[in-house]
């Protein structure tokens, strides 16, 4: 699979189970990040080390 498929499918599923926000980590913060978080009620095993190479992930549960 492609690098533009991946990352369309990545972006997919952003789309359709996930937010992106901008936060203030710090509450005096001049700056805000980035966040994006996806949220699924079913299990897929191998997103992680499908978009692992793509992105960094600072954390994911189940």
């Amino acid at each position: 699979m492609s690098e533009a498929t991946q990352k369309a499918y990545v972006a997919g599923i952003i789309d359709g189970e996930g937010t992106i926000t901008l936060t203030r980590l710090y509450k005096n913060a001049r700056w805000k990040t980035p966040i994006v978080s996806v949220s699924s009620t079913t299990q897929e095993r191998n997103l992680r080390s499908f978009t692992e190479p793509l992105f960094w992930f600072k954390s994911m549960s189940k």
